[in-house]
């Protein structure tokens, strides 16, 4: 029996959402141990500094929830969508998130350890300081976000697209590349470049970006010919 091609990069599945929910107001104490959120709407919740083990979040729509500094270990996030939320200094441990969006959100600082990303997009997000360590990225899709100076230390970027990102002075190390693509990114004092040994580029980008390639190949550029 032929096997199925691998589809190609970026989110494929947008959340799930229920047709109806519960729009509620969100305190700090909900967000707790084994605690269950689902089929709810909540706009404009302050849960800054939450901790919270074997969290689940499903069918849900978040929109301006300040979770900044916040430590989830555990947590199950599926089908979820956050608007202009406030993820900066969030912790993620051993987490997973699916068929999740996240729009305008900013995760300035945010740090995942062996946390897995599957369905994802992000879009027009602050991704800047942001620490993946081991992190697991399936079906992902970065649009329009920034992801200055970002670390990704052996994650696997497993058909994940980056957009029109700006990827200044992110660092790579012992990152996998599967099936990956860049598209008009902005890569200066990108690090780690030998990493990305795989991923896909559009010709301009690849010109526009030679002298970063050489210089990580240790090419260096030639002088004018000599004269006879």
């Amino acid at each position: 029996m032929a096997r199925n091609p691998r589809s190609g990069p970026g989110a494929k599945q947008q959340p799930q959402l229920p047709e109806e929910f519960t729009e509620v107001a969100l305190y700090l104490e909900d967000v707790r141990d084994d605690a269950t959120l689902s089929e709810i709407a909540v706009d404009g919740a302050q849960l800054a500094g939450a901790e919270a083990g074997n969290l689940a979040i499903a069918g849900a729509r978040l929109n301006r929830v300040n979770l900044s500094d916040s430590v989830l270990t555990n947590a199950r996030v599926s089908d979820v969508a956050f608007t202009n939320c406030n993820l900066s200094s969030t912790k993620r441990k051993d987490s997973s998130f699916e068929r999740t969006t996240f729009v305008q959100c900013k995760l300035t600082g945010s740090y995942a350890l062996k946390s897995r990303f599957t369905q994802v997009e992000f879009t027009d997000c602050r991704i800047d300081l942001a620490s993946f360590d081991a992190v697991k990225f399936t079906h992902v899709t970065f649009r329009g976000c920034v992801l200055r100076e970002a670390v990704f230390v052996g994650a696997t970027l497993d058909r994940v697209q980056f957009l029109d990102c700006d990827l200044t002075g992110v660092t790579l190390a012992g990152t996998r590349v599967i099936d990956s693509e860049m598209r008009r990114c902005t890569l200066r004092g990108l690090r780690g470049i030998a990493d990305l040994r795989g991923i896909a580029m559009e010709w301009n980008d690849i010109v526009d970006n030679a002298d970063l390639f050489a210089t990580e190949a240790g090419i260096r550029i030639a002088g004018p010919e000599p004269s006879a």
